[in-house]
C-alpha cells in the first residue's frame, strides 16, 4: 500500500481533513473464513491469513478487501496528486485559473492513468508464481470491490518511479527478525505503509500476519 502534495486536496473527489473528521470512524467487521481470521487486539484490527497462497488470498478478499473498497482509489489519487504537483511546478499561475488546472487533471486521469496502470500491471510477471496465485484469489474473493487488473496495477504502481533521496524519510519501513532472535523460532518480516493518507487511507490500516502452509514459501 507510501509523497503526496497538499495541493492534491483540490480535487473534489479527495476528502479534506475537515470532511475526514466529520465522517464516521471506519471499523472492520471481525470474522473468520477458512483458516483465516480478522480480530481485534486492544482495538487494533489484526488479519491472520493461513494456508497455501490461494487460501490466504481468499481469506484476505473475504475478510478485509470486501470491506475496504475506498482503499483502491488511493493509487489513482496518489498519481493525480503527483500530476497536480508537476502541473503547478511548470504552470504556477494555473492554481488561480481553476478551469485550466481542472482540465489538465482530468486529462491526466483520462489518458495517462490507464497507461500507468498498464505499465504497473506489466510488473506482475516479475512476481513469484505463488504471489500471482494469491493475488488472483484475492480478486476472485473480493467480488465487485476490485478487479484482478486493478489489484495488480495498484500493487505495482509504486515500483514505477525512483524515489529521490529527499523523499527517503517519507516512505515504507521494513524490519526483519531472524529465526534465532524470534520467539516463534521462525523468520518474521514486517512492513508498514507511510504515505500521506488523503483523509481516508489511514482508516483502513490493519496488522496482517501470514502463516504459510506452502512448503515453497
Amino acid at each position: 500500500m507510501p509523497l503526496i502534495p497538499p495541493v492534491a486536496v483540490l480535487r473534489v473527489s479527495i476528502p479534506t481533513a475537515v470532511e475526514a473528521q466529520r465522517a464516521e470512524p471506519f471499523r472492520y467487521e471481525a470474522g473468520k473464513h477458512g483458516k483465516g481470521e480478522l480480530k481485534y487486539v486492544e482495538d487494533i484490527p489484526v488479519l491472520i491469513l493461513q494456508g497455501i497462497p490461494e487460501q490466504m488470498g481468499e481469506q484476505s478478499g473475504v475478510l478485509a478487501v470486501r470491506q475496504a473498497k475506498p482503499l483502491f482509489d488511493f493509487p489513482r489519487d496518489f498519481f493525480l496528486g503527483e500530476c497536480a504537483k508537476e502541473i503547478l511546478r511548470t504552470n504556477p499561475k494555473w492554481l488561480k485559473q481553476g478551469a485550466q488546472f481542472k482540465e489538465a487533471i482530468d486529462a491526466g486521469e483520462k489518458f495517462l492513468w490507464p497507461l500507468v496502470q498498464k505499465y504497473a500491471a506489466s510488473l506482475a510477471k516479475n512476481l513469484p508464481e505463488a504471489y500471482r496465485r494469491e493475488l488472483k484469489a484475492i480478486a476472485d474473493a473480493a467480488g465487485k470491490v476490485v478487479g484482478h487488473d486493478q489489484l495488480v496495477a495498484s500493487n505495482g504502481l509504486f515500483d514505477l518511479e525512483h524515489i529521490p533521496q529527499s523523499e527517503l524519510l517519507r516512505g515504507c519501513t521494513g524490519v526483519i527478525i531472524t529465526s534465532h532472535h524470534s520467539k516463534t523460532r521462525g523468520l518474521l518480516f514486517g512492513r508498514n505503509l507511510d504515505y500521506f493518507h488523503f483523509g481516508y487511507l489511514h482508516r483502513y490500516s490493519l496488522l496482517m500476519m501470514y502463516r504459510s502452509d506452502d512448503p515453497k514459501r
